[in-house]
């Protein structure tokens, strides 16, 4: 009797599941009527009204751009001392400090050699001379023999012949001893000018010689006259002019600046680098010393600024670079070139004067001509 009453459980439950799962059916159809109603009642958008568009003002860029350069400061005038002739270095008079003056004897070479080649050279020279005096008074015996017709007109060319190839063995001879005692004289070194020795390249004992890819001896330099090599970029360089005053600081102190005039402007870029060096002199100042490397505060002056853009304004077409500019509530197109990349910003030679309104990320599908609904960042912002 306990079976026959757990029999009708199992069928109770499939009712009330079936129930359940209809109950489900039933509300989603019901749902879904609404919504494909509300879809199909909902007004469709009116395709008349102009696109909105993210827009800002284009700006001039400042006349004045202050620059800030790093900098060489060099001695004004300085050289290398060469040796003009070949030997061995006997004495050094000066030493690295020292102060001398335009002629001082530096240093001598000692080249036992060329003394002798003197010698010799002298010595050709005073034959020389004896016979070019032999021969002038040879010719001057044939004269006298040819006027009372004892020599031959011949004897007498042949004579004259014989002066003038004495006297041109003479001047050779001459010149050739002339030639060593120059050399004799460039084994005595001297300052070419009124400076201090900031370099010495050799010691006593050491061969040098004449050659041109030689070190040097010394390196002179007016270490009193400074001035500041600088290397302004290609964009400022023919805004730099003779007479602009710069300021000059040493990194390691910053705050304490000198003030220099530009000096001279070489005119022409340097083709690796795409700069225009130009030196600026310095006064006479305690702290800055030859060979230091500073920083270079200086201010040019553009007559035509350039115009300023955000980058989101710039268009990238097949023909180039473009800016959507806003007149009227009217889109047009403008060719631009660009001038300098700023990073947020760019620089706009041509195309634009700077008081344009310029859409920022223009969308898709905007044509010339459309007709859009302008909104301000800030406007946006809030």
């Amino acid at each position: 009797m306990s079976a026959e009453n757990e029999k009708p459980a199992p069928s109770l439950f499939r009712l009330v599941a079936a129930i359940v799962v209809l109950s489900i059916v039933v509300a989603a159809l019901v749902i879904g009527r609404r919504v494909t109603h509300a879809a199909t009642d909902a007004p469709p958008p009116d395709a008349s009204r102009p696109a909105r568009v993210l827009v800002t003002h284009a700006r001039l860029a400042v006349a004045d751009v202050p620059l800030r350069l790093p900098g060489s400061v060099e001695a004004v005038r300085e050289a290398v001392v060469h040796a003009r002739a070949t030997g061995y270095v006997s004495r050094l008079l000066v030493d690295l400090g020292d102060t001398v003056h335009e002629g001082q004897l530096l240093a001598e070479i000692r080249a036992p050699e060329t003394m002798d080649e003197l010698h010799a050279a002298e010595a050709r020279t005073a034959q020389a001379s004896e016979q070019a005096s032999w021969a002038r008074e040879s010719a001057e015996r044939t004269q006298s023999l040819s006027q009372r017709g004892i020599a031959t007109t011949q004897e007498l060319d042949d004579a004259r012949l014989a002066v003038s190839s004495a006297e041109q063995a003479q001047r050779a001879a001459e010149a050739d001893a002339q030639r060593l005692r120059s050399v004799r004289r460039y084994q005595a070194v001297v300052a070419p000018f009124d400076g201090v020795i900031v370099e010495r390249f050799v010691n006593p004992g050491q061969l040098v010689s004449e050659s041109a890819s030689d070190a040097g001896l010394f390196r002179v330099a007016r270490v009193g006259e400074l001035k500041v090599t600088i290397d302004v970029p290609q964009i400022y360089a023919p805004l730099v002019s003779v007479g602009q005053t710069v300021e000059v600081e040493r990194p390691d102190a910053v705050g304490a600046s000198v003030t220099g005039t530009v000096w001279h402007v070489a005119g022409e870029l340097t083709a690796t680098t795409r700069t225009m060096r130009i030196e600026a002199l310095l006064p006479q100042q305690q702290g800055i010393l030859a060979g230091m490397f500073v920083n270079v505060r200086l201010t040019v002056h553009r007559e035509a600024p350039p115009v300023i853009i955000p980058w989101r304004a710039l268009t990238v077409v097949p023909t180039g670079t473009q800016v959507w500019v806003v007149e009227g509530n009217v889109v047009h197109a403008h060719p631009v070139a660009i001038a300098r990349d700023l990073g947020r910003e760019l620089e706009i030679s041509t195309g634009l004067v700077g008081n344009e309104v310029v859409v920022l990320s223009p969308p898709d599908g905007i044509q010339e001509g459309d007709t859009v609904e302008t909104v301000e960042p800030q406007a946006t912002a809030r």
